[in-house]
């Protein structure tokens, strides 16, 4: 097997990939592709058998997080009785864990949120350890399900981790545990680690020390890991083979070159550490995957054998896959085996240019990011092509500067007369270089937003640059610039899909309570918004993100969306325009559409001129062309002295239907315009005000007619949006209701000719 251990790894990752996707053709397939290269003898009868023991083991082995989801049943029986399976992480208000229940076999995420104003002392969280048994007085209940297009599944999430169950604590007392796992004292050991640097190096350094060692990002602001994750940065602060490769070096000249021990000694030492480093770094797959291949190295070292580094990373690949299936999931396995796979086949490439640095880092940073790329598409929906050039300056910055002085500073920080001189230094150095990447940020950030990578291109794709990397080991530039250029088309054909789709579509999306509704012409001949809500604060002190970072974005991007060109804000309430600031931040905006009545706020209009975004005015009765797709403003006719009454109410067609919306327009409005409009026709109504009682009067539905009836509102909204009585009118009237709070997202797909609806949740 010495030399052809890629192959059982490379069935097994394919078996595994179209297991996920259930595709049994495909596992058909690779059973025969091994079956033709063992009559062709090309292949030796072990690398055969164990290849096809391997395919055999992911068929029936690979869990399905569909099936896994599916598994829930409620549990009846109190206390939970369990053991902490995981280290306990306290974050930003909130205590979580995993708990392994053997009753159900099964594991659940608990989780208990906390404000500065409740008490939670230190006897309290003290007893909750790594390997604990505990009693929970609280019932399991199953994980939130994602309710639009591209948005976080979180029950899919936790299913990727054999987590089909979570327990939300209403308070610490409902928890009691005892005892713990000798791991525990290794985890204590890391929180311990975490908190010291916290408290005895400057603010500015102590986040990034506990980042690039410890593994823990909390302390990053948010931007700053935004405009990592947008440059393709975020591998730098994943703990990897860089970070091992250090700890290594220091170890290995710590021990050697002081002769406290021998070559031989220093080396067991390094395989005892090095498991134990892996776990106070938090125990991420790509510092699991170094540390097991570089304990790999040095203990076949000790038997005399050189395996190669295909073989180590293979085999490692394998095992890691037997021991915990679940971990295909992980995003950080996925980019780490991926990324350190390319590195390996493309050695010999990479040695062409050794003596160049400058172009074998090039080198190393294209590989990186071009064979992680149709995976990088379908987790974020966006391509930077400039990131590679960025990380070859970044990736040697960090290298050679910045992970280095972690460690120092780590080494010295109990001395504070040493420490604090070196933070200053490191901070003065890492905010300007920070500070250029923000600056290119601000004026060479243009991604490719590509939306979803399907799985045809994808295959595609792989095939082209292998195709491609083998011409290159092979010094054949030019065959090789052919396959890119292949790419290249592969990529612009995915991108410009709807641009040839003759498809358009309308979204409702679910954002609680408010209202979000995206417009996708056909041919992708304008995209257009009706409002973009948010929600305020807690403490009503400002407009949270969360509605647009969690539903609204996501949506954009997975379906390619990179600008809007219109957006109508109905009025001016917070649950209708709570996210246009940030839609018109991150989309190239082109018009902004409002009524004569609208309360244009200064710091909206001031970043409405500051993207030089065209803003009008509408009246009653105008009719204006977005895309060529003609819109009818239908009122206000006159100042109601409301903001709801001065909504926007605009009449429309998309696939043959008639459609209304009304914003928080309420029955004046409405028999207003039934006597203005007394042919009104309405085949699709987006109901007015969420479904509140002050709209939709039996008059003025039995007047329109509507055969469909969309409402968007929020779940157990305090509200009691849609009010019974407007429920009762619509079915009085046999309209068809669809509704966020009960159905999700609500997507209607059309073309020339005729429509349907599609429902992101079914009844």
């Amino acid at each position: 097997m010495t030399g052809y251990w890629h192959i059982p790894a490379i069935a097994m990752s394919l078996t595994a990939a179209f297991v996920i996707f259930d595709l049994t053709w495909v596992t058909v397939s690779v059973f025969m592709w091994l079956g033709v290269l063992g009559v062709l003898r090309r292949l030796r009868r072990t690398v055969i058998a164990v290849s096809l023991v391997m395919v055999v083991y992911v068929s029936f082995h690979m869990p399905s997080t569909s099936s896994s989801t599916k598994q829930y049943s409620p549990y009846e029986h109190l206390p939970v009785e369990g053991t902490i399976q995981s280290d306990v992480h306290f974050v930003s208000g909130k205590i979580s864990f995993t708990l392994y229940v053997e009753k159900m076999n099964a594991f659940m995420n608990v989780v208990y949120f906390y404000t500065d104003d409740d008490m939670v002392t230190e006897d309290m969280i003290q007893p909750l350890k790594y390997g604990a048994s505990c009693l929970i007085e609280e019932r399991p209940e199953r994980p939130s399900e994602n309710t639009n297009p591209g948005e976080f599944d979180y029950s899919s999430y936790l299913a990727q981790r054999n987590i089909q169950h979570q327990i939300i604590l209403s308070s610490l007392e409902r928890i009691s545990c005892t005892g713990s796992s000798p791991l525990n004292s290794i985890f204590q050991l890391r929180n311990k680690l975490v908190e010291h640097v916290r408290h005895s190096v400057d603010p500015e350094v102590s986040g990034w020390l506990n980042a690039l060692i410890f593994g823990d990002n909390n302390d990053i602001e948010d931007p700053v890991l935004d405009l990592f994750r947008r440059w393709s940065l975020s591998h730098l602060l994943a703990i990897s083979g860089l970070h091992i490769g250090l700890v290594i070096a220091m170890l290995y000249t710590s021990f050697v070159t002081s002769n406290m021990l021998t070559k031989e000694k220093t080396g067991w030492l390094i395989m005892a550490i090095l498991p134990v480093y892996a776990l106070l770094a938090g125990g991420a797959p790509s510092v699991w995957r170094a540390s097991l291949m570089a304990i790999t190295f040095l203990m076949m070292r000790k038997l005399g054998s050189s395996p190669s580094l295909t073989d180590v990373l293979s085999v490692i690949f394998i095992v890691t896959i037997i021991v915990n299936p679940y971990i295909v999931y992980h995003i950080g396995f996925q980019f780490s085996f991926l990324v350190t796979f390319g590195l390996v086949l493309s050695k010999t490439w990479l040695a062409q240019t050794f003596h160049n640095p400058f172009y074998t880092l090039l080198k190393i940073s294209f590989t990186s990011q071009m064979i992680i790329l149709p995976l990088q598409i379908t987790y974020f929906y966006t391509f930077n092509p400039l990131s590679i050039l960025l990380n070859v300056v970044i990736v040697p910055y960090f290298t050679f500067f910045v992970i280095p002085a972690m460690f120092v500073i780590l080494a010295v920080s109990m001395f504070s007369g040493v420490v604090h001189p070196l933070t200053v230094i490191f901070a003065e150095v890492h905010d300007i270089v920070i500070s250029m990447v923000m600056t290119l940020d601000d004026v060479l950030y243009v991604p490719f937003v590509i939306g979803s990578f399907p799985l045809w291109g994808a295959v595609i794709y792989y095939l082209l640059f292998i195709w491609m990397m083998v011409n290159m080991q092979m010094n054949k530039g030019k065959q090789a610039f052919k396959r890119g250029l292949a790419i290249v088309s592969l990529i612009i054909l995915v991108m410009v899909r709807p641009y040839v789709s003759p498809t358009g579509t309308v979204t409702m999306l679910d954002i609680g309570q408010g209202d979000a509704v995206v417009i996708e012409l056909p041919y992708r001949k304008g995209i257009i918004m009706i409002d973009a809500g948010g929600q305020l604060l807690f403490d009503g002190e400002g407009v949270s993100d969360k509605v647009y970072k969690r539903m609204i974005q996501p949506f954009l991007l997975s379906r390619g969306i990179g600008h809007v060109d219109a957006i109508f804000l109905t009025h001016e309430d917070i649950d209708h325009i709570g996210s246009a600031t940030h839609v018109i931040d991150d989309f190239n905006v082109k018009t902004v559409y409002i009524s004569n009545y609208f309360d244009l706020k200064h710091q909206f209009k001031d970043d409405m001129m500051r993207h030089q975004i065209n803003v009008q005015r509408l009246e009653a009765n105008t009719q204006l062309q977005v895309g060529g797709h003609p819109f009818l403003i239908l009122s206000p006719s006159q100042h109601w002295g409301s903001s709801n009454d001065n909504s926007l109410t605009i009449m429309t067609t998309f696939g043959h239907l008639s459609w209304l919306f009304t914003g928080d327009a309420g029955e004046e409005v409405e028999a207003q315009l039934i006597d203005q409009y007394p042919n009104l026709n309405v085949n699709v109504l987006k109901v007015g005000h969420h479904g509140s009682q002050t709209s939709s009067t039996e008059q003025f539905l039995h007047t329109i007619q509507p055969e469909y009836a969309l409402i968007s509102a929020g779940r157990n909204s305090h509200y009691g949006h849609p009010h019974p009585q407007v429920v009762k009118n619509l079915e009085a009237i046999s309209a068809r209701i669809y509704r966020t709070d009960v159905h999700g997202a609500v997507m209607f797909h059309f073309d020339k000719e005729s429509g349907h609806f599609q429902l992101y949740q079914s009844d």
